[in-house]
């Protein structure tokens, strides 16, 4: 599996609505405007690092759990949902680790089996049929691998996608919460208005990152 920019949100502003960003609605009101730096907003927040580092951390998962699989190829059908299950925990217990642990050992033994048998000089009935299950569960964990990679290459796009439009919403609020107390109608992007007089990007990060 690639690996994904670690910049999680760097993307995304330039799609932000034409470069209006939030309207006092004063009706009646002599217009005035202010401009942001909504990127600064974001990135420079405090939701925005928490964001990208569970993001990165779902991905760390999924990949540790390829990497397993890659060099573990002997998995049987009633160790494949366990091994999903335990290895993307996001929080595991010490229950649940020790359960994972134990489930990775289990399956490299099984691994280390058939590669034993597979240079053993004088096999046996019992070795050839052993080593046939167990070549049986291999094909198996190959045609699952690609599965599961092919969910997983689904998952993280609009995990991303997530986390990202909560960040962007929260910096929208906090955008539009000092615009008004400012006393501005309407807030435009820099992205669209960069030479605007009333620049709120400061005061709008410290509202987003107030506790």
């Amino acid at each position: 599996m690639k690996k994904l920019n670690k910049d999680l949100f760097g993307w995304m502003v330039a799609a932000i609505l034409g470069g209006v960003l939030a309207s006092a609605g004063f009706q009646g009101a002599t217009e005035s405007s202010a401009v942001v730096d909504l990127q600064k907003v974001i990135k420079g927040s405090e939701l925005y690092k928490v964001k990208e580092a569970e993001f990165q951390a779902q991905v760390a998962l999924r990949q540790n759990l390829l990497k397993f699989i890659d060099g573990n190829r002997v998995i049987s059908a009633e160790q494949w949902p366990k091994l999903r299950d335990l290895s993307l925990k996001d929080k595991p217990t010490d229950a649940e680790k020790a359960e994972l642990q134990a489930l990775k050992d289990a399956i490299s033994a099984r691994t280390k089996k058939l590669a034993d048998l597979q240079v053993k000089a004088n096999k046996t009935a019992d070795d050839i049929t052993i080593m046939e299950a167990l070549t049986r569960d291999v094909q198996q964990t190959q045609a699952s691998g690609r599965d599961l990679q092919d969910g997983f290459s689904r998952e993280l796009p609009k995990l991303q996608d997530d986390a990202a439009k909560v960040v962007e919403d929260s910096a929208r609020v906090a955008v539009a919460a000092i615009g008004k107390e400012q006393g501005f109608t309407i807030v435009f992007d820099t992205l669209a208005a960069p030479y605007g007089a009333h620049d709120i990007t400061v005061d709008s990060l410290a509202r987003m990152n107030k506790k």
